[in-house]
């Protein structure tokens, strides 16, 4: 929680920036907490089942992982029309367009690059975060998987 804490408190230091957590995660100790918590700029949610209230909210989702084989939150958060921040070995970062759907972030270990792609939302489009999501449907991740199987069959 330190990196994407850090570069929120530094994101906030300079321009209108907050992070919300959503879900159970133990954040007693974190400094950069304490300290955005101290200038109202700190929000914590419990686990819930309507998190996409949480994305139409949000300007921007930050899946801080340094590795993840896809990151099905990232693609939930496009569906729900919310830009995502994304480090490069995030498996959903190959379905990104660089059309404002998201950023990619080549290490996810930099707060300060991290903070600055928080801050640039004007590069960020809802529309087409939505798009990329409606590419990814369960239906046709089915029928890829069967044109699998019959093509080995």
């Amino acid at each position: 929680m330190s990196l994407l804490a850090g570069a929120a408190l530094r994101a906030a230091e300079r321009g209108p920036a907050a992070l919300c957590v959503v879900g159970s995660v133990n954040l007693d100790g974190d400094p950069s907490v304490e300290r955005l918590r101290a200038k109202g700029r700190f929000f914590h949610a419990p686990a819930t089942l309507r998190v996409e209230d949480y994305f139409a909210a949000a300007d921007v989702f930050v899946l801080p992982a340094f590795y993840e084989e896809f990151g099905l939150t990232a693609l939930e958060a496009l569906a729900s029309g919310c830009p995502v921040i994304l480090g490069s070995r995030v498996g959903a970062a190959e379905i990104l367009t660089g059309g404002g759907d998201g950023v990619v972030i080549r290490e996810m270990t930099d707060p300060e690059e991290l903070a600055a792609a928080i801050l640039a939302p004007h590069k960020l489009d809802r529309v087409a975060a939505r798009r990329t999501a409606e590419k990814y449907t369960w239906e046709r991740h089915v029928e890829g998987i069967v044109g699998v199987y019959r093509e080995i069959l």
